[in-house]
């Protein structure tokens, strides 16, 4: 039926897929791929992380992991959704100061419990072992606030 070249090619075609879906096995039996993953953010211990990528958001916000952050205990202007052109251009401001903050000496990031409406996580951030918190709050780019209070306009 099939003449001898035929024959070899389809031999080879059968175990090229072969070596491939047994790779894809042996792939899958050492590292797991075929799981499903939720991240959970229970299991991160931020404080023994030695290097991540942190980004900033706004004067109160920054993205870790791709994940956006809250931080504790303060609220800055924004940048996204502000009132009046006053509010914004203080929200690019504070921006700038937040991430010179954080570029401006080791940084460790402390993990609260719980999310803010939005689902950000909600972290607290020391450089060189100092609340940002209350750094931005004592040079005057931040209030102080918590999550029962309303908030106030910056206009």
């Amino acid at each position: 039926m099939f003449d001898f070249i035929d024959r070899n090619r389809y031999v080879f075609i059968i175990c090229g897929l072969v070596g491939v879906l047994f790779g894809m096995w042996i792939t899958n039996y050492l590292w797991g791929w075929n799981k499903q993953y939720e991240f959970n953010y229970d299991r991160i211990d931020f404080e023994k992380m030695f290097h991540t990528t942190i980004d900033v958001v706004d004067g109160d916000t920054i993205r870790v992991f791709g994940k956006p952050a809250r931080i504790v205990g303060i609220d800055t202007p924004e940048i996204w959704s502000a009132k009046c052109n006053t509010e914004r251009r203080e929200g690019y401001a504070a921006s700038s100061k937040l991430l010179a903050l954080i570029r401006s000496g080791p940084v460790r990031l402390k993990w609260e419990k719980g999310s803010d409406k939005y689902g950000r996580l909600l972290v607290r951030i020391y450089v060189n072992g100092r609340d940002i918190s209350e750094t931005a709050v004592e040079k005057g780019w931040a209030r102080k606030y918590d999550e029962k209070s309303r908030r106030k306009g910056w206009c």
